[in-house]
């Protein structure tokens, strides 16, 4: 399957701020599947950091050129639902979200496009966004 990160040239727009979360599933560890041990003790797999924003860019494919320069694996199903950040998967029966200036976007992850000093936060959720609220207001 083509992925649209592949075409995403280096071409600076700007900044936005980047983040990703799996707080809320500390708060699960018993229905948790995965490895509770490589789990990052504050829940943030990313804080908050100002990266380079690219011609084009979406939520997606800033994720995946920010997990590929930090060594973090990550997997998409269909080339833009996100299934697993550092492996943490829906398996754990929650799902990623990503939240952009404090609002869940109506778009898919693949066509939201971004823009100079968006705060992009991709959160684990297994409530769909009661759990991250926090993320929301912060």
């Amino acid at each position: 399957a083509h992925d649209p990160a592949d075409d995403i040239q280096p071409i600076v727009t700007g900044t936005v701020t980047l983040s990703v979360s799996c707080a809320a599933l500390l708060d699960h560890l018993d229905i948790y599947m995965g490895d509770v041990d490589t789990l990052p003790a504050d829940g943030m797999i990313i804080p908050a950091t100002e990266v380079e924003l690219y011609e084009n860019d979406t939520a997606y494919t800033l994720l995946k050129r920010v997990c590929t320069e930090n060594d973090i694996a990550l997997e998409v199903k269909l080339y833009d639902v996100v299934d697993r950040i550092d492996g943490i998967s829906p398996d754990s029966r929650g799902l990623w979200l990503f939240v952009i200036n404090g609002e869940i976007p109506p778009l898919d992850v693949q066509s939201y496009p971004l823009q100079d000093g968006d705060v992009v936060k991709w959160c684990f959720t297994f409530n769909l966004d009661e759990d991250i609220a926090d993320e929301q207001e912060n």
